[in-house]
C-alpha cells in the first residue's frame, strides 16, 4: 500500500491553513510512496550521507542541528494511483515556494511515478552526452583479440562496433583474463556478439596502476578455444589442468598443428596433445 507524507518545519510554530488543511507547523514537503520512503530524507541528514543540495535538505539539516526532528504526516492505506491523485492536490493545494504560492519545496506539481521523474530536458541530455564522451575518451583501454592480436589505447564502444563484440560482456570483463567459453547450454540463447567475445581479453588501465603484463604463451584447443600463458612457471599448472604433456608442447612449439605420428610410443597426455598448438606471441 501507498501513502502521501508531509513534513513539516517544527522550528516554525503557527496557525497554517491551505483549505481543508489544518496544521500547527509549516509545511515544506510534500511526498508520497510506500515502506520506509517517507523517513529517506531524513535519514539521509541524520546518517551524513550525500545528498543533492537543495532547499528541502537545507531545512530538513537546520531542524536535526537544533536537536529535533522534522514532524511527519502520513494519509496511509492507499493504492498508487489514488496517492499519485492525492500528492498532487496536496502540493496545489499548499503552493510551491519556487512559484511564489506557498512554502514548499517541491519542484514539481507531484502525481508521477518515479520512474517518470528522471525525463531530462534537451539541454541536460546534451551536457549528459558530452560528459559521457570526455569520459569514455579518458577511460583508455587494452583489447586483446582471441588470435592474440592487441589493441592499445583503444575507445571500447568503437572496438566492439568494429568487431561486433558485446559491449556490455567485454566491459564487464575489465582485468579479470580472457573470456571463457560459453555453456553449450546457453549458446542458442546468446548473441552472436555475445558468442564473439569469447577468447577476448580486456585491460583497463585506469584500473591497473602498474605496467601491464602481457601474455607469453598461447595454447589452442583442437576447437579453437584459446588458454593464455604469462610466463613459463604457469605452463605446468596449465598443462595439469588440460591433461597435456609439458614436453611435447615444448617440441613442437610455433611448428603448428601437434600431429604425432606413432602414438604407441605416446602415454596419455602426449596423445592429449594431438590437434593443439602452442605458440609463443610476439609483440610489437
Amino acid at each position: 500500500m501507498y501513502y502521501v507524507y508531509i513534513y513539516l518545519n517544527i522550528l516554525r510554530p503557527g496557525n497554517y491553513i491551505y483549505q481543508d488543511l489544518h496544521f500547527d507547523y509549516e509545511p515544506f514537503y510534500v511526498g508520497k510512496g510506500k515502506n520506509k520512503r517517507y523517513l529517506y530524507h531524513l535519514e539521509k541528514v541524520k546518517n551524513k550521507c550525500k545528498y543533492k543540495k537543495s532547499d528541502k535538505f537545507e531545512i530538513i539539516e537546520s531542524i536535526v542541528n537544533s536537536g529535533n526532528e522534522p514532524i511527519i504526516i502520513k494519509y496511509d492505506n492507499l493504492c498508487e494511483d489514488y496517492a499519485l491523485v492525492l500528492e498532487k492536490k496536496t502540493i496545489r493545494k499548499i503552493g510551491r515556494f519556487d512559484l511564489g504560492k506557498g512554502p514548499l519545496c517541491n519542484r514539481n506539481d507531484g502525481g508521477h511515478k518515479p520512474q517518470d521523474n528522471y525525463h531530462h530536458d534537451l539541454e541536460s541530455k546534451k551536457k549528459i552526452s558530452i560528459t559521457s564522451k570526455n569520459r569514455e575518451a579518458e577511460n583508455r583501454y587494452t583489447l586483446i583479440s582471441n588470435d592474440g592480436t592487441i589493441y592499445d589505447n583503444i575507445k571500447l564502444n568503437v572496438m566492439c562496433i568494429k568487431f561486433n563484440l558485446d559491449y556490455q560482456k567485454i566491459r564487464k570483463s575489465a582485468n579479470k583474463g580472457v573470456i571463457k567459453e560459453i555453456k553449450r547450454t546457453s549458446i542458442k540463447q546468446s548473441k552472436q556478439s555475445t558468442i564473439n567475445c569469447v577468447g577476448w581479453e580486456l585491460i583497463n588501465k585506469k584500473v591497473i596502476k602498474k605496467e601491464i603484463k602481457l601474455p607469453k604463451y598461447k595454447l589452442m584447443s583442437p576447437n579453437g578455444f584459446e588458454h593464455f600463458i604469462y610466463s613459463d612457471t604457469f605452463i605446468k599448472d596449465k598443462c595439469l589442468e588440460l591433461n597435456l604433456d609439458q614436453r611435447t608442447l615444448r617440441y613442437y612449439k610455433n611448428k603448428g598443428v601437434i600431429n604425432i605420428k606413432n602414438i604407441n610410443l605416446c602415454n596419455e597426455r602426449t596423445i592429449n596433445c594431438i590437434g593443439w598448438q602452442f605458440i609463443v606471441l610476439q609483440y610489437p
